[in-house]
């Protein structure tokens, strides 16, 4: 699927500031201008500290920023209450995380279903919705299986299985490929450009250079001192 003009994530003039009005006040965004089209796939880059992981924290709908506009999925999050941020972020975002944030206790099934508990679907639809997103992963022979018995890999299939099991238009990931190998660091890329063909957005917080130098990224976004750097 080609990319759309029509950028499904803008920040104008974003800033966010933790702990403001207090002497420990930081600000870890400073007037960030940032378009993303819908069905690209970026990468922002920067140092531990430079301001992406609240950057990729406002796109995906955890807080609104202190000050600019962001609209996320057509959404300005400043208008947004609480509640209705969280409804906006389960239906619009899915996550993979660097430590992919599985409850090994719980089988492969409700890892990837948990995202789906607070929504209401049935258990039935749940079982068909996760069936069919690990046979597609080709992980659904591990379906039964307590989380903390499998493989990395496999683990990293199951992360991106339940952060597409409400089929959300936006899928971000933090530093996804810190804990990989090289090979499954490359399957990791090639899985979100299967995801980036079908139509999804993809947005990765990351400085590895298997992710930065991955051909099929539209753009990489450099992220210095809470600003995005265009030098």
């Amino acid at each position: 699927m080609t990319t759309s003009s029509e950028p499904i994530i803008l920040l104008e003039q974003v800033s966010k500031t933790y702990n403001q009005g207090r002497l420990n006040e930081v600000t870890a965004l400073r007037e960030i201008e940032l378009t993303v089209p819908t069905g690209s796939m970026v990468c922002l880059r920067g140092a531990s500290g430079s301001g992406k992981s609240t950057l990729l924290s406002i796109i995906g709908c955890i807080f609104p920023p202190t000050s600019g506009r962001a609209i996320i999925s057509g959404k300005p999050l400043s208008r947004l209450p609480d509640r209705f941020l969280t409804i906006h972020r389960r239906r619009n975002i899915g996550f993979i995380f660097q430590q992919f944030n599985v409850l090994p206790e719980l089988s492969v099934l409700d890892n990837v279903t948990l995202p789906l508990l607070p929504l209401g679907v049935s258990p039935a639809q749940r079982r068909i919705r996760a069936a069919r997103l690990l046979e597609h992963l080709a992980i659904d022979h591990r379906t039964s299986f307590p989380a903390g018995q499998i493989s990395g890999g496999e683990l990293q299939r199951v992360a991106i299985a339940r952060a597409l099991i409400n089929d959300p238009p936006i899928i971000l990931a933090d530093e996804p490929t810190a804990h990989l190998d090289s090979r499954l660091s490359r399957d990791f890329m090639d899985t979100m450009a299967e995801l980036k063909r079908d139509g999804k957005t993809i947005v990765i917080a990351s400085h590895d250079a298997l992710v930065t130098e991955y051909p099929e990224l539209d753009r990489i976004i450099d992220v210095r001192d809470g600003r995005i750097d265009v030098s």
